[in-house]
């Protein structure tokens, strides 16, 4: 898991969810699959663009 150390993001949201940023997009850190169309939908764009 070290390997991705360095992509993991906290982000505040309504429960503080840690995501992890990949070259395959955007997922949730909990074993829940997310694309990152899901997450500029959930997040809007100003906030997920502050990630890179």
């Amino acid at each position: 898991m070290s390997e991705y150390n360095k992509f993991l993001i906290k982000v505040e949201t309504d429960n503080d969810r840690a995501i992890l940023i990949n070259d395959r997009g955007i997922r949730l850190w909990k074993n829940k699959k997310r694309t990152r169309d899901d997450f500029i939908k959930e997040l809007g764009m100003e906030q997920l663009s502050r990630l890179y």
